[in-house]
């Protein structure tokens, strides 16, 4: 019953713990353990793994023992009877010694980032609780995420209360704020199937928030022997139960035909969708290759289609013979960038001036997504964290009244590692106006060498920028100044889209005074007319008794009526 430690990490550099339970499951505890280990988290020492063998008569004891000799922070402890699920979960999750939770289920797989790009969401985002990813489904047994043929996926929704209720949407591969048991107690441990459901009702009735990462960051293995779809109406007949304690409308359990492997395939999920598929192949490359990545963003082309996309054209199609393209992802705004078959590429939004802090944000996610070493944008675009090149075509002033380009172009001045200049004159207006940027930040190249040397000085910056990490304070002072950009540009939009419909309102306002005077003309001219009449009353009346006086006295006159 004592777990078995292998510790060589402290304390508190663990951010993350996952939990796994086996239970027979020795044919897919090697995959899921390798999967885990090559996490990049992992490999930066802030993942613990917390496994709980549930008296399984299989022999995944000597295969955790394996790792165990060879990898750190590998914790198993084996139980002397089987356990339920949950059971075996709250046992880890007393163990864990990480700020955020994840369970490894041992026939699932992950993308070899998702633990970091999850782990960086929960820090990033404080009121968030629990945050989950979409998921690739597959039917291959031990299938890896870098391999997988899977052309389908969940697509997972985003959360609200109302949508858990209609079903588990947060899928098989969440990961979540290790306080929450503190709060809320643990998984209820009567439970085979539903445990999580349930846990995942009781905190979000509370109030407690969750998010999607809109990125397939899972792969989940259909497996119609498990638990969740080979447990013979189990799983039904428990979240009819979940649904009675939450009060969820529900169809009688009785009027139910229960089926064993009812599910298929191709009742599951949906077919990924041509950029969703290309977004997979890039990172499937990566993932096998783990090169040094260089994200370009390809923005020029959605935005300008004179001189500057012309050189930038002419550098790609430079740096497409040379080795040099295997590290290089461009980021196609909207379809907009030119292709060549050596580079790999990453389908991105449509860049909106009016949305600039929120664009920078969604850039960073992407080089977190892609693990990139080194962003370099083709104008003024720039992440938060992740080292960045600058390359500067033209000389200062460039101001001409466009606000938001001189504060971008500003911002990716000021966050720049490195920069380049396309002739001595720009690299001079530039110390001149930004003094406090040192000089060994900046090189010149001429304008007629850009092709062959700007390619030479990448290579060698980007060996210095897999060393270069920034002071963490200087990533939240990025961080904190987009938000507030993007707070500022959304509530401008807002500003603007009131003005609008204060616009319309006032227009509509016109049309009804119009149309008020309108009337109230027409009713003074009936009134006019109905005080004219009144006036008239007497000769009116006199009128109408005229044809009986004279009737009266034709009678006198003719006795025979």
């Amino acid at each position: 019953m004592n777990p078995s430690f292998n510790n060589s990490i402290p304390v508190q550099r663990i951010k993350v713990s996952v939990i796994v339970s086996t239970y027979k499951s020795a044919e897919f505890i090697r995959g899921c353990l390798e999967d885990l280990v090559t996490q990049t988290l992992y490999e930066k020492g802030e993942v613990e793994i917390i496994i709980i063998d549930s008296a399984s008569p299989e022999n995944e004891g000597e295969i955790i023992q394996e790792f165990q000799e060879n990898y750190p922070n590998i914790i198993y402890q084996r139980t002397r009877e089987r356990e339920t699920l949950y059971r075996a979960w709250n046992r880890a999750i007393k163990l864990a010694r990480g700020s955020y939770i994840t369970n490894g289920n041992t026939d699932d797989r992950r993308c070899f980032n998702a633990l970091e790009i999850m782990a960086n969401y929960l820090d990033n985002n404080r009121e968030i609780s629990l945050v989950y990813a979409d998921q690739l489904i597959t039917t291959i047994k031990n299938d890896t995420f870098a391999t997988t043929p899977a052309l389908k996926h969940w697509n997972w929704p985003n959360y609200s209360y109302q949508q858990m209720r209609q079903g588990c949407c947060v899928g098989s591969q969440p990961m979540w704020r290790k306080m929450l048991h503190d709060k809320y107690g643990y998984f209820q441990e009567n439970f085979r199937c539903a445990g999580d459901y349930e846990f995942w009702l009781r905190i979000g009735i509370q109030g407690e928030k969750m998010a999607l990462i809109p990125e397939i960051l899972g792969l989940y293995y259909l497996n119609l022997q498990g638990l969740e779809h080979g447990s013979n109406g189990q799983a039904l007949q428990e979240h009819y139960q979940v649904c009675k304690i939450y009060e969820i409308p529900h169809p009688d359990i009785k009027d139910i035909e229960i089926k064993t492997n009812l599910v298929k395939m191709e009742d599951l999920g949906i077919i990924l969708q041509e950029d969703e598929r290309e977004k997979l192949q890039t990172i499937q490359a990566i993932s096998q290759k783990r090169c040094p990545i260089i994200v370009i963003d390809g923005v020029i082309f959605q935005i300008d289609q004179g001189k500057l996309a012309r050189i930038w054209s002419s550098i790609l199609e430079h740096w497409s013979q040379l080795e040099f393209s295997q590290h290089i992802v461009i980021l196609d705004r909207n379809n907009t960038a030119p292709r060549w078959e050596e580079f790999k590429y990453w389908p991105a939004e449509y860049y909106d001036y009016n949305c600039t802090g929120k664009d920078a944000r969604k850039i960073q996610a992407i080089c977190d997504r892609l693990q990139a070493n080194l962003f370099i944008s083709t104008f003024y675009t720039s992440p938060l964290n992740t080292p960045s090149l600058l390359l500067l075509a033209y000389e200062f002033p460039e101001e001409n009244g466009n606000l938001p380009v001189d504060l971008e172009k500003h911002y990716a001045i000021l966050s720049a590692s490195r920069i380049i200049a396309f002739s001595s004159d720009i690299a001079q207006d530039l110390r001149k106006l930004y003094p406090k940027i040192s000089s060994k930040k900046i090189d010149i190249i001429e304008f007629f060498e850009v092709n062959q040397k700007i390619a030479e000085e990448i290579t060698d910056f980007l060996w210095y920028a897999l060393s270069e990490t920034k002071e963490s304070s200087q990533n939240q002072v990025w961080l904190e100044l987009r938000k507030l950009q993007e707070a500022q540009q959304i509530m401008y939009l807002k500003q603007q889209q009131d003005y609008h419909t204060m616009q319309g309102m006032e227009i509509s306002l016109k049309e009804l005074e119009n149309n008020h005077n309108y009337l109230q003309k027409n009713n003074q001219e009936l009134q006019e007319e109905i005080n004219y009449l009144s006036s008239r009353k007497g000769i009116v009346k006199t009128l109408s008794k005229t044809s009986i006086l004279l009737l009266a006295k034709i009678k006198k006159k003719l006795p025979i009526f």
